[in-house]
């Protein structure tokens, strides 16, 4: 208590320095990561990929998963990166650290990250499963093989909105948000393990005991017809 008309006087600043020092600081909010892919129908070869990211560290790296036994090596058919919206364009850059690893610099912690994947055609006449493709009735997005993810946050949620052809369906195991073509993943590794197959569909389900199967599989759209795609199934409770 204070005795009234008692002089009080503020701290020594070597106190106020002490008491900074203890106070308790605020800790820095995990990134957000925002993916969209664009499939143009007249360049069906091509996929445009965006990431937007914000509350970023300046620098951040962005990877291409290498899979031990279906590697595509597609981060040799990645081109046109660049970094836009960022709070100053004229300071970010993207450097190629090796193959498979770009090192990606934000101003302010903030930018969309935008590159083109070619996708390849088939090798011979059948086509692996799960490789890539693009057609005039649907597409093969294998998840690996388009999308560049960040290492040093591989554990944080993510969103991914297509931007494809009106009539087009989605069969994936990703998360549904909101829209027909929004999704989410709880990480990079859920995101990556989860191809999208886009088109004409066919879709249908069966129960085998405690198991629900969702199976979808393109149709031709000339007589529609099931065509030679690949089939993609989901096992749910």
């Amino acid at each position: 208590m204070v005795a009234a008309g008692a002089c009080v006087l503020p701290p020594s600043r070597r106190m106020s320095r002490a008491i900074a020092d203890v106070g308790v600081t605020a800790a820095r909010p995990a990134p957000s990561i925002a993916y969209t892919l664009r499939i143009d129908p007249s360049h069906l070869d091509i996929v445009d990929v965006a990431i937007r990211l914000e509350q970023a560290p300046r620098t951040v790296r962005l990877a291409m998963k290498v899979h031990p036994e279906y590697d595509a090596q597609y981060w040799r058919y990645l081109d046109s990166a660049r970094v836009e919206g960022s709070a100053n364009d004229g300071s970010t850059s993207i450097v190629r650290e090796d193959s498979t690893v770009w090192r990606v610099t934000l101003p302010a912690g903030r930018g969309t990250v935008r590159y083109r994947i070619h996708i390849q055609p088939p090798r011979g006449a059948v086509r692996a499963a799960w490789r890539a493709f693009g057609t005039p009735t649907g597409a093969l997005i294998n998840s690996p093989d388009l999308f560049l993810y960040p290492p040093d946050f591989a554990s944080l949620p993510v969103t991914l909105d297509l931007l494809v052809p009106r009539e087009w369906r989605v069969a994936t195991s990703l998360a549904p948000r909101g829209t027909p073509t929004g999704f989410s993943a709880p990480n990079a590794a859920v995101m990556l393990d989860a191809p999208l197959l886009l088109g004409d569909l066919r879709e249908w389900a069966f129960r085998d005991r405690e198991t629900t199967f969702h199976v979808a599989t393109g149709r031709s759209r000339r007589r529609r017809r099931s065509t030679p795609w690949p089939s993609w199934t989901k096992c749910g409770a």
